[in-house]
């Protein structure tokens, strides 16, 4: 698989480094509204995972979470990074379980936003094959477009028209190849709630309270499973904290770095 990951970037290079990694089905442009907010103190990267960019390299065949998990080590290395802080949000958050089982040398800290621990049930496995058919047959995002209103909180979806629009672009735009094997990849994830009292690193998890997809179970399971672990709700946000209520995000991201690297490591 080729680990040429397209990437925006924030802050100083000589300074400690913050990884976004985004959702299922958006793309490295979930993270704007917050990247020059993280950028002022830490130097952030945000890529597209494999596959994800329109205009990058081509969707690779051999997707899973442990691929994802890979180019990320692989974009430290290509930057001369030796480890970073990793961020990232339900598909994200299910690749950085992947990635501190594979590579925990590099990882400094790890937030997790509105994700879970747990494998899919059998039901939710079997939703996301069924999207999967759909959209080989459609060759298009189209068949997930009702993703929209799955993702974003109630508060978001009666007052944010605005929003909901730019959630159905990032869908639209997403390369369906690359939503195909993202549907595959979280379906064939393990479980890694036994995984959560190796974490030895700092951990954050954060929680819109208007999340319908991650509980507030699965949030809790994160946070009391890890030693080194804090909780955030984000109040009248749902799966995408950092869209809905980027200011709140940034800033509770920003005071938790601040508590537990207040000089890099």
């Amino acid at each position: 698989m080729s680990t040429s990951l397209v990437c925006d970037e924030a802050g100083s290079a000589d300074k400690p480094t913050l990884v976004l990694v985004h959702a299922y089905a958006t793309g490295r442009a979930l993270w704007a509204d917050v990247l020059s907010r993280l950028g002022k103190h830490w130097h952030v990267l945000a890529p597209d995972l494999p596959g994800y960019a329109p205009d990058g390299p081509p969707v690779p065949a051999d997707v899973s979470l442990d691929a994802y998990a890979d180019a990320l080590v692989a974009l430290l290395d290509s930057r001369g990074i030796s480890k970073a802080v990793f961020l990232g949000c339900s598909m994200g958050g299910y690749t950085l379980f992947r990635l501190w089982e594979r590579a925990p040398d590099r990882v400094a800290g790890l937030a997790f936003c509105d994700t879970a621990a747990h494998a899919d049930s059998d039901a939710k496995r079997a939703s996301r094959l069924a999207a999967v058919a759909k959209m080989r047959e459609a060759q298009s995002t189209q068949p997930i477009m009702g993703m929209t209103h799955k993702v974003l909180g109630a508060t978001t979806l009666a007052t944010r028209p605005d929003l909901v629009a730019h959630v159905d672009s990032l869908i639209e735009r997403t390369p369906w190849q690359a939503a195909v094997h993202g549907h595959e990849a979280m379906a064939a994830r393990p479980d890694s709630t036994k995984l959560l009292a190796s974490i030895s690193v700092p951990v954050l998890s954060l929680r819109g309270s208007e999340d319908a997809l991650s509980s507030a179970d699965a949030h809790d399971v994160i946070a009391a499973g890890a030693a080194r672990s804090e909780r955030v709700s984000l109040p009248t946000a749902g799966h995408l904290p950092m869209l809905e209520l980027p200011v709140f995000f940034a800033t509770a991201t920003r005071s938790w770095l601040q508590r537990f690297f207040p000089a890099g490591w």
